[in-house]
């Protein structure tokens, strides 16, 4: 399950996707995207398109927190979105969950570490701290973080890997 944000995001995880998946092993791949992401659904069916043979899942919820809005509006928006993350989870058969920092994928993490938690189901998850992220973590890759929420949290750069010691220097990915 690769979680897929608008905009940059979007283009760095179809560039991680590109570089380090195996299509032969990963054939059914499931993305995430916001429902209001009407780019990032094209560039996906692009990019699948260009691979090809593979199964392919859209599914679409709306948005833990939109550009700009205030953290205590988000917190509605955010129960809304862990609802149908949730729903998500509970529907589907992913076994990985691969994020790279737009907000919509903590909901969906926070519910596969319960999910793993509670032994309803296992799912290993994978954050990519975004190669903008030079200094600091992401809000998202903070949350994550210090919840210590991911199976394995990767930087890409060493000053970040320096800061936060449970993080690992992988080098540049895209």
């Amino acid at each position: 399950m690769a979680i897929i944000g608008s905009g940059g995001h979007t283009t760095e995880m179809l560039k991680l996707l590109i570089s380090t998946i195996d299509s032969n092993l990963f054939s059914d791949r499931i993305y995430v995207i916001a429902d209001s992401d009407k780019l990032s659904n094209t560039k996906v069916s692009d990019f699948e398109r260009q691979i090809g043979k593979n199964n392919v899942f859209i599914y679409k919820i709306p948005r833990a927190r939109n550009v700009g809005q205030s953290y205590c509006s988000s917190i509605l928006t955010t129960l809304i979105a862990s609802w149908h993350s949730a729903k998500l989870l509970r529907i589907t058969n992913a076994d990985l969950i691969l994020c790279n920092g737009p907000a919509i994928c903590l909901p969906i993490c926070l519910f596969a570490r319960l999910f793993n938690f509670l032994r309803i189901k296992r799912i290993k998850i994978i954050f990519v701290e975004s190669i903008c992220r030079v200094q600091t973590l992401s809000l998202t890759g903070r949350i994550l973080y210090h919840l210590n929420i991911p199976d394995a949290f990767l930087v890409q750069w060493p000053s970040l890997k320096e800061k936060y010691i449970r993080t690992q220097f992988i080098g540049r990915l895209v």
